[in-house]
């Protein structure tokens, strides 16, 4: 497989995972456009920018892999030890061709998150509250378009009618 293919793969992985976080985002927390973006192929840190604002209330820092060969363990643990001053939770979010996409986090920062102990994952907005329904129209509406983040983000912040792009 070419190196031009095998980053694109990881390349829609990242979007669907920074989109996905996005639109949730947008109706939870009212984010706007800017404020997850995925980070540029080869570059240095996280694969998912959160901004301020939405990292105080999404606390991660997400590495994300799509191969079909994975070392689960060793690549979650190599990621956790570069992000371990941080503060905010690892998470290794991977997938192999035609999969589900998984997260691995430890089993204490699971507990942490299923029991509300982390800092904080503030109170949503009430007024937009989504079911279950909802995030699954949500993921699938974001995957038809990861292979364009500008695709994502005009779905997500359309334009008036009318206005000139």
């Amino acid at each position: 497989m070419r190196t031009s293919s095998i980053k694109a793969k990881g390349r829609r992985l990242q979007n669907f995972v920074a989109g996905t976080f996005l639109a949730i985002g947008q109706r939870v927390y009212t984010f706007q456009s800017g404020e997850i973006e995925p980070r540029q192929m080869g570059g240095a840190g996280v694969d998912i920018i959160f901004s301020p604002k939405a990292q105080a209330q999404i606390p991660f820092d997400i590495e994300c892999k799509q191969v079909e060969k994975l070392n689960i363990v060793a690549t979650f643990n190599k990621h956790a030890r570069n992000y371990e001053t941080t503060g905010h939770i690892p998470l290794l979010i991977h997938s192999k061709n035609s999969a589900r996409v998984l997260v691995t986090l430890t089993f204490e920062d699971f507990l942490r998150v299923t029991f509300g102990l982390i800092n904080p994952l503030i109170e949503p907005n009430t007024n937009n509250q989504l079911s279950s329904n909802d995030i699954r129209t949500t993921i699938v509406e974001v995957d038809k378009r990861k292979g364009s983040w500008t695709a994502i983000k005009q779905f997500l912040f359309p334009k008036p009618e009318g206005q000139v792009v």
